[in-house]
């Protein structure tokens, strides 16, 4: 009986603790990142995290700052967020009163612009 109990108290704080919203499907175009609204009520906002490739977690240094929720919901992450040409993994998360809903799925994205030659000689 006091296992049962203990059991039940157990499954019913993971069941509050965890966040009772989800997050949108997230896409790439190019190099801006858009996702599907949540289709949780109450959701004030959205983050965007990168890691590069092989990268153990995100971290929350390399996140967006908090994006409203307004249409269009998208991201240009060479100018605002990537600065380093790179292999990275994209995913975005809905906020809903500080907390943070689960991770969207997890999209690659290679930034790889060129870079001018720093010894270029017009002849």
């Amino acid at each position: 009986m006091k296992k049962a109990l203990l059991l039940a108290m157990v499954m019913l704080a993971v069941v509050i603790s965890s966040p009772s919203y989800a997050m949108g499907s997230l896409t790439l175009d190019a190099h801006t990142a858009a996702w599907d609204a949540s289709s949780s009520p109450g959701v004030d906002g959205y983050y965007i995290y990168y890691r590069l490739v092989g990268t153990a977690g995100w971290s929350d240094a390399r996140r967006s700052t908090k994006l409203p929720v307004t249409a269009p919901l998208q991201y240009d992450l060479i100018t605002t967020l990537i600065t380093a040409n790179g292999s990275y993994e994209i995913c975005a998360t809905a906020v809903k009163g500080g907390a943070e809903s689960g991770p969207s799925n997890i999209v690659p994205f290679v930034l790889d612009i060129p870079v001018s030659p720093v010894n270029l000689r017009k002849q």
